[in-house]
């Protein structure tokens, strides 16, 4: 991978990332489903228009909330994280 100078620990990073907040976002999609079908939401019945309309309900705060998630971004700035460098002893820029 190094030889296509593909950046392997930004992508790596990227994934990692990725991948951890899945199990979040299926706990927030399954607490916004009930209580949207506690508000009375039909998720059920129709056809595939009409499962797909259903479902904007639950998108919009589904990412509303995925976007109050700002504390990885604060973590990796706290840890003073600079991505991979060329030379490992190189100093972080100040």
């Amino acid at each position: 991978m190094k030889k296509l100078h593909l950046p392997i620990h930004e992508i790596a990073m990227m994934m990692s990332i990725a991948l951890r907040f899945i199990p979040i976002l299926v706990e927030e999609t399954d607490k916004i489903m009930k209580a949207q079908m506690a508000r009375g939401a039909d998720f059920e019945s129709g056809g595939i228009v009409h499962k797909a309309k259903a479902m904007v309900p639950i998108l919009v705060p589904l990412f509303v909330s995925a976007s109050d998630e700002p504390m990885t971004a604060l973590a990796m700035e706290s840890r003073c994280y600079q991505g991979e460098r060329e030379n490992e002893n190189e100093a972080a820029p100040p």
